[in-house]
């Protein structure tokens, strides 16, 4: 990698992470105010319209918006974005019909009677995470990180702003300030891609049929990889709910939120520039090698630090920040800050396996860890009806099955298992040491 790119790279890189951590510093330092309003209740009940979300906008596209990246005509990027648009609207429909079908039942499933009325706006949710997706595809492919990264913060400062103002709703609240802050970011994106569309008469002349046939693995494939993956971090959500109660979920999901989210944005806005420049260069294995051995090294290096903190003092800083309710809640934070940790170095890499459309595997591996993850869940709930067993063997399978996913990821990139241990096992010696510490 020349001087030249590797520097745009570095930029680019810093743009987004820069918009990440000010977009998760704004609701990470007022959620001492929000844990002091809202009950672990509340935040049950949002998490549970989440994870219902989320589970359904793993497919919203049909995956085509990854795919947004690959063509080398923009006219071509353009129409698979217009087809992961057109796609959300049919799914957040047919969504809508399983609500109407399906309310009552889901409600008593669940067993949280306030969820009952917000389940129909899922669907909303559900296209406004679609058209989103799509649109960050579509900005990372023009280099727009800027837009990107401005965005994040406008939707982050939307969200609690507006938790904030109806905070008197109780779980109303947080659910209203979710659904508001979709909208503000999707209109944003969708303004800034209006504002620098690029003129293409070549657009008309291309089928959209046929796109969809060229990419047609996304949907067939992929999909079921996005919608298990998904799934085996959402189910718990839903499963914690139905084993033990919203409390427990409440206390998951702020645990999960404050220690994950930070990490994954920055994840995620690495992975967008690496996805970038990556797909470029894919072809030129040497440069492949060098970039993915830089990044490895940078996410383990980035990652340790809140890492070692959140293993150490988890549970007196969420009494400390959020209050003594909410000891249970960084009680969680320490059993699941080592699989965050794999999580966060494994994200951005995971995108070789859509620049090499490595599809059957990604379904091979979601699936794995789904069924695992469900496994362990009920393991800790059948032999000892405990939801810090339940959690702690969650993280412990996590842990094993994406350390594991890394040397996979890696090996991808044409660097060797020796190479991926030599840079990993310095670090895994201090998390080691910590939690050695901390259990005596």
């Amino acid at each position: 990698m020349s001087k030249l790119n590797k520097n745009n790279f570095n930029k680019n890189v810093l743009t987004l992470i820069t918009g990440s951590v000010i977009a998760q510093g704004l609701p990470i330092a007022l959620s001492p105010i929000l844990t002091r309003i809202y009950t672990p209740d509340d935040f049950g009940v949002i998490a549970l319209y989440m994870a219902i979300t989320m589970i359904f906008s793993s497919i919203a596209t049909g995956r085509y918006e990854l795919a947004i990246m690959l063509p080398k005509k923009d006219s071509d990027a353009l129409t698979l974005l217009i087809i992961s648009a057109l796609i959300s609207f049919f799914i957040s429909l047919l969504s809508l019909l399983i609500v109407f079908i399906f309310n009552h039942e889901i409600t008593v499933f669940l067993g949280v009677l306030e969820l009952s009325h917000w389940l129909y706006f899922i669907p909303l949710s559900i296209f406004l995470s679609g058209i989103y997706q799509a649109s960050i595809c579509w900005c990372s492919r023009n280099k727009e990180f800027k837009d990107i990264s401005q965005n994040k913060i406008l939707q982050s400062g939307s969200l609690v702003s507006v938790q904030l103002i109806f905070s008197k709703l109780g779980s109303a609240g947080l659910v209203i300030g979710y659904i508001i802050s979709q909208v503000i970011s999707v209109f944003m994106l969708v303004k800034v891609m209006y504002s620098k569309k690029k003129s293409s008469n070549t657009n008309k002349k291309i089928k959209m049929y046929a796109l969809a046939k060229r990419y047609k693995n996304f949907p067939l494939v992929n999909t079921w990889s996005a919608l298990l993956n998904i799934a085996s971090l959402q189910v718990p959500v839903l499963m914690l709910t139905t084993l033990f109660n919203a409390s427990t979920t409440g206390f998951f999901s702020l645990s999960q939120r404050i220690i994950q989210m930070p990490m994954s944005l920055i994840g995620v806005s690495i992975g967008q520039v690496y996805y970038q420049r990556a797909s470029k260069i894919k072809n030129d294995k040497i440069k492949l090698k060098k970039l993915t051995l830089d990044l490895h090294n940078k996410l383990l290096l980035i990652g340790i630090f809140p890492t070692l903190i959140i293993l150490s003092f988890g549970d007196d800083l969420f009494a400390i920040v959020f209050g003594e309710t909410w000891r249970v809640a960084g009680e969680y934070a320490q059993l699941l800050s080592i699989w965050v940790y794999f999580v966060f170095v494994s994200s951005p890499l995971s995108h070789l396996m859509t620049i090499y459309e490595k599809h059957k595997e990604s379904v091979i591996f979601n699936a794995f860890l789904f069924v695992s993850r469900i496994s362990s869940l009920l393991l800790g709930w059948l032999l000892f009806n405990d939801p810090h067993v339940a959690i702690g063997l969650y993280a412990l399978v996590g842990t094993l099955v994406w350390s594991s996913f890394v040397f996979y990821l890696m090996k991808i990139a044409g660097v060797s298992y020796a190479e991926t241990a030599n840079q990993l096992y310095k670090y895994l010696a201090v998390i080691a040491a910590a939690a050695l510490l901390n259990l005596i």
